[in-house]
């Protein structure tokens, strides 16, 4: 396997595979995301326009197996929203965090270290433009949440592993909902952030 590494407006051609992929994994607990490719395809586009913004195909051969994405938190993109005014009330300042925006990797290649190598190459170019810290967000769910599948584990473990701590820093995203009866609701979606210092 190997990875691939662009930034800003070189990441434009590879928005479909990136939307597809998406749509896919995150269909799944715990975001139960019913995606569409004209929502991807708006949500992607904020990556293009921020010059450290980045994203990492991980490939078998020719096949797309994971990727992921990254860009500064005090960046004008929509993919933070609010996070930037949220961290600055917590007592953060902004300016120092690159935000792990996802990561997502096809379930037959999972537990073969492809996380590890990526969250290596995304803190290796934070390292290199400045920044002091790095965060990522994930959605909260109940424990008891009827769509969660009994084998579920949560990949609290590998940011726990990696550095990363909890903060109280809560906000909501908004996106299409699997609902427990199936069907599918746009609703606001409860997020907590982690954080690291480099």
């Amino acid at each position: 396997m190997r990875l691939e590494t662009m930034t800003g407006a070189a990441i434009a051609p590879h928005i479909p595979e990136v939307a597809e992929l998406r749509i896919r994994l995150f269909r799944a607990f715990p975001y139960l995301y019913e995606g569409s490719l004209d929502y991807e395809r708006r949500y992607l586009e904020g990556y293009t326009r921020e010059p450290r913004a980045t994203l990492i195909r991980v490939l078998d051969g020719d096949r797309l197996v994971g990727v992921a994405t990254a860009v500064p938190l005090a960046s004008a993109s929509d993919i933070v929203a609010e996070a930037p005014r949220l961290f600055a009330q917590a007592g953060y300042d902004p300016a120092t965090f690159y935000y792990y925006a996802e990561i997502l990797v096809d379930p037959a290649y999972r537990g073969r270290g492809v996380a590890k190598l990526v969250y290596a190459e995304r803190e290796r170019l934070a390292r290199q433009w400045g920044y002091r810290n790095l965060c990522l967000a994930v959605v909260k769910r109940p424990a008891d949440h009827p769509l969660k599948p009994k084998d579920y584990v949560s990949p609290e473990r590998i940011w726990q592993r990696d550095g990363f701590v909890r903060t109280g820093i809560e906000f909501a995203y908004h996106w299409p909902t699997i609902q427990p009866d199936g069907m599918v609701v746009d609703q606001d979606n409860p997020m907590i952030f982690w954080v690291k210092a480099l």
